[in-house]
């Protein structure tokens, strides 16, 4: 509880800093061989924010064009791992968004997503080869999922990361698709991918440099019509590990915005890790 509390302090600390989905947390596909249901449950967190641009103080997203955007939103994923005889653990993952600064008629102060079910885990490592990924399914439980007549939403979040022998580079790609099935038969995809070097200087500091981007298709346009669904970012930071939680933030610009200055760069911040 009292790391949950933790958590959710930091969350509000860094509404002022993204995802995406992004640093994937560690899997595990560790068996207990003893103990109750209760103690082989674990509780996890991980969430990210994007900020304001760093010299636009408006409580809203930086954008590339430095309009005006969406609400500072704090995204958090809960997630409840149980250990299975197939090789990954399964998980239930509650999720919510904050937006402690702004809201709007649309867009209010707490938010409820659709919670996903599935199996998680350490798929593959060899060498300095890893293989993280989690497949689930998102229940459509929120208002907007119900509005608009989602029935299935598969998706999976894969890391794969490759650490050079006695060096402290390594490199990884988080790649997550999914796609929605809609109770008219619509299909509808979307993709985000993030290639990154991370240089691993101890147990707790970690230096990296980002890219973020993303593409979707319309619904009912086929599963791989991909349009842009929002401008790519690329950005440089540190992790701070504590505890068994950590704190990526990142500073970010957009390399393809016509100009780029203080309103439409931003930190964006990853945090998460083990609460129970």
């Amino acid at each position: 509880m009292i790391r949950f509390v933790l958590g959710a302090v930091l969350s509000l600390f860094m509404s002022m800093a993204h995802p995406a989905l992004a640093a994937t947390p560690s899997g595990s596909i560790e068996e207990s061989t003893s103990g109750g249901f209760t103690d082989k449950l674990k509780v996890g967190l991980f969430g990210w924010t994007k900020g304001n641009g760093i010299g636009q103080w408006d409580g809203r997203q930086a954008t590339h064009d430095g309009k005006a955007g969406d609400p500072v939103e704090i995204m958090n994923q809960l997630s409840v791992t149980y250990p299975s005889n197939i090789g990954l653990d399964f998980v239930v993952m509650p999720q919510f968004s904050v937006r402690p600064l702004l809201s709007t008629p649309d867009k209010g102060a707490f938010e409820l997503k659709d919670p996903t079910v599935g199996v998680v885990g350490t798929v593959y490592t060899s060498g300095g080869f890893s293989y993280w990924a989690r497949f689930d399914n998102a229940l459509p439980l929120s208002s907007g999922s119900r509005k608009d007549g989602m029935v299935l939403n598969p998706g999976s979040v894969n890391s794969i990361a490759y650490r050079f022998p006695s060096s402290s580079w390594e490199l990884q790609a988080v790649i997550a698709p999914s796609f929605a099935v809609h109770d008219n038969g619509d299909l509808k995809s979307f993709l985000y991918a993030s290639p990154r070097v991370n240089y691993i200087v101890d147990s707790s500091w970690t230096v990296f440099a980002i890219l973020e981007a993303t593409t979707e298709t319309k619904r009912a346009a086929g599963l791989f019509n991909f349009v842009s669904a929002g401008p790519t970012n690329v950005g440089a930071g540190v992790k701070y590990s504590f505890s068994s939680l950590f704190l990526q933030p990142y500073l970010n610009i957009y390399p393809f915005a016509n100009k780029i200055n203080d309103s439409n760069m931003y930190v964006g911040m990853m945090f998460g890790g083990d609460l129970m």
